[in-house]
C-alpha cells in the first residue's frame, strides 16, 4: 500500500535526517520492521508550511542588529522560556594563527538562539547571535563570523522556501524514496549559493555523512522484495560500512533510548532515587549519574514551586468570576513566588493555559 506523501523529504528542510528517520523506522527490532516506511509522523509538521522572508530582509536584520530596548544585561539574561536552564553553547574555535575555524561549533550556536523562533522574534535572535558573537570575536574573525550569521539565515530562509514548494506541488503524489534522494542532492548542490565550497564541508559535511547513512538504512527496509534475513544482513552491512563517529553515535542512541525505557518502567513501579540513580550509572558512569541525579532534583523544586503558585493562581482567576484576571495582580503574584528569567518561564507557561 503507498503512503500519502505528506512531503516525505521534509526532513532535508527542516525536520533533519535523525528526526526524519527516527518517525519511519523502529530501532528496537529490525525483524519487526514492515516493509513500508510509515512518515505519518511528520504529517503535522509539514500541513502549515513556513514563514520565509525576502533576502534583503534577511541581509537588513544582521546588519542593523542591536540588543532591544532593554538594557543589555537583562536582555542577556531574559531568554526565551525553551533556552531557559539550557547550557549555553561551547566557545568557538580558534586556531594558533588567531584565525576563526569554521565548524559545527558555530553552526550550533546559531541554531541554539534559533529555536526559540516563535517564541520571539528573528530581529531579537538575530541580536542574540551577534552578541554571543561578539562576546568571543573581534576584528576579522567577528566579520567573518557575521557574514556566516548571514549566510545560514538565508540558507535556512531557502530550506522554508522549498518545504513550501513541495507542500504546494506534492498533494496527492506517492511516497517514492527517489524523489527523497534526489531532493537531497539538489539541497547540497544549492547550500553553494550560501557558503564556499569549504564553510559548507565543514557546517554540513557530518549532517551529509549521516543522512546517506540513514538513506541507505530506509532503501533496505522499505524494499518488500527483501526476506527478513536479507534484509537483517544488509542492514548489518551498512552499519560496517558506516563512519566509526556514525557506529558510535547509534550505539549511544541505542542505550540512552534503552535506559529511558528503564527509567519509565521503575518510575511506574514507584522506584526511588536511588534505584534509578543505580540504573544510570550502570549505563553512564558515576559522573552523568550524578549529572542526572542534579537535574531531577532541580526539576523537582521547580515543579514543587510551579505547584504552589498554580494553587493561588486557581484562586486569583476563580476571584475574577470568569472575566480577565487583573494584570497586575497577575503580575504580583508571579513575581513573588519567582524572579529574573523565572518570569519568562512562567508567563510561558501560564500563556499555555490561556492566560
Amino acid at each position: 500500500m503507498k503512503k500519502p506523501l505528506l512531503v516525505a523529504a521534509f526532513f532535508l528542510v527542516s525536520l533533519g535526517a535523525a528526526q526524519f528517520f527516527n518517525n519511519v523506522e523502529n530501532r528496537s527490532s529490525i525483524a519487526d520492521v514492515g516493509a513500508h516506511v510509515d512518515i505519518n509522523g511528520v504529517a503535522g509538521d509539514l500541513a502549515s508550511g513556513e514563514k520565509t522572508l525576502p533576502a534583503e530582509d534577511i541581509t537588513a536584520l544582521v546588519q542593523t542588529a542591536t540588543e532591544p530596548e532593554l538594557a543589555f544585561a537583562t536582555f542577556i539574561k531574559t531568554l526565551p522560556a525553551s533556552l531557559a536552564g539550557q547550557p549555553a553553547p561551547e566557545p568557538l574555535t580558534v586556531n594558533d594563527q588567531g584565525e576563526l575555524v569554521v565548524d559545527s561549533q558555530i553552526r550550533f550556536l546559531f541554531e541554539h538562539y534559533l529555536s526559540a523562533l516563535g517564541e520571539e522574534p528573528l530581529e531579537n535572535i538575530v541580536a542574540r547571535i551577534h552578541t554571543a558573537l561578539q562576546t568571543q570575536l573581534s576584528g576579522v574573525n567577528l566579520d567573518q563570523a557575521v557574514a556566516l550569521m548571514e549566510a545560514y539565515l538565508q540558507y535556512r530562509n531557502y530550506l522554508g522556501e522549498v518545504k513550501n514548494d513541495l507542500i504546494g506541488n506534492s498533494a496527492g503524489q506517492a511516497y517514492a524514496l527517489d524523489r527523497v534522494a534526489h531532493m537531497q542532492q539538489q539541497i547540497r548542490s544549492e547550500r553553494l549559493r550560501f557558503f564556499s565550497e569549504a564553510d559548507s564541508r565543514a557546517l554540513f559535511s557530518q549532517d551529509d555523512q549521516y543522512d546517506d547513512y540513514q538513506m541507505q538504512r530506509t532503501q533496505v527496509i522499505a524494499d518488500a522484495q527483501l526476506t527478513p534475513q536479507e534484509r537483517q544482513a544488509a542492514l548489518a552491512h551498512i552499519e560496517e560500512q558506516a563512519p566509526a563517529w556514525i557506529r558510535e553515535t547509534e550505539q549511544q542512541s541505542t542505550l540512552v533510548t534503552r535506559v529511558r525505557a528503564e527509567e519509565q518502567a521503575l518510575r511506574a513501579q514507584g522506584a526511588d532515587a536511588e534505584t534509578l540513580y543505580t540504573t544510570r550509572e550502570k549505563a553512564y558512569g558515576t559522573d552523568a549519574a550524578q549529572r542526572l541525579a542534579l537535574v531531577d532534583q532541580e526539576n523537582q523544586h521547580w515543579q514543587a514551586r510551579v505547584n504552589d503558585y498554580q494553587i493561588e493562581l486557581q484562586s486569583l482567576v476563580a476571584s475574577s468570576n470568569g472575566g480577565t484576571v487583573d494584570t497586575n495582580l497577575l503580575q504580583a503574584l508571579r513575581q513573588a513566588h519567582f524572579q529574573g528569567p523565572e518570569l519568562v518561564r512562567i508567563a510561558a507557561l501560564d500563556g499555555e493555559a490561556g492566560l
